[in-house]
């Protein structure tokens, strides 16, 4: 008799970081997605150069962590390997929306909403995106591919979505040709998208996060 596979749904103590409090003094909120290895306690430090009076910034943190090199030293975490793939998806969209149901509560309905996504972390956000409750009036594809899934289909649920892609020149998982095809595809969707380039490798760049945030401040 082969073994059977089942599953039960379990409640698990997740991990997010913040800068700045919610309250209705409040103009924006971001909500940034790391990448694959990373924990959420480092990353959200990138955005220093986001955060002021009137921004606060929420990192959550994948719910698989993992040890980096063996089995100890430095540990990150992954939203989601191809072992049980569609639990793992539903697990953290599920995860996600708690966790803006909870943010929501304290902030004004008017708060201009954020969406970044950081390698990995991209189709987590377009996954949310799709599937999730948070409704973003800014999108930001930061050195990330779309899922698999994405089509047409996709763009009304991108309706009224700025979109912005940044990736750097010298970034060894997306090369200066597949990301001139990504900003192809994504304006067929989205045609005012903001396409920005930066000199540099697989990372996070506080010079072109800036540049974003001054963007959307201004369009606000």
């Amino acid at each position: 008799m082969e073994p059977q596979e089942q599953h039960i749904p379990v409640t698990r103590t997740a991990r997010y970081y913040q800068l700045g409090e919610p309250g209705p003094h409040l103009k924006r909120v971001w909500f940034v997605l790391h990448g694959y290895g990373q924990l959420a306690s480092y990353f959200i430090r990138h955005f220093d150069v986001v955060h002021d009076s009137t921004t606060l910034v929420i990192a959550p943190e994948a719910l698989s962590r993992f040890y980096n090199d063996g089995v100890n030293g430095r540990v990150g975490a992954t939203w989601m390997t191809k072992e049980d793939r569609r639990n793992e998806i539903n697990d953290y969209l599920n995860y996600l929306d708690q966790l803006y149901t909870r943010i929501r509560k304290d902030i004004g309905k008017d708060v201009e909403k954020v969406l970044l996504g950081f390698s990995q972390g991209t189709a987590t956000a377009w996954r949310w995106l799709k599937q999730g409750t948070l409704n973003p009036d800014h999108f930001i594809n930061w050195a990330g591919n779309v899922p698999q899934e994405m089509n047409e289909t996709w763009a009304e649920r991108l309706r009224g979505v700025q979109l912005y892609t940044a990736v750097g020149t010298q970034d060894k998982y997306i090369s200066p040709e597949l990301a001139d095809l990504l900003v192809d595809g994504l304006r067929n969707l989205a045609p005012d998208l903001v396409d920005l380039r930066f000199p540099g490798e697989h990372r996070m760049d506080r010079p072109t996060l800036r540049k974003i945030a001054k963007k959307i401040v201004e369009s606000a």
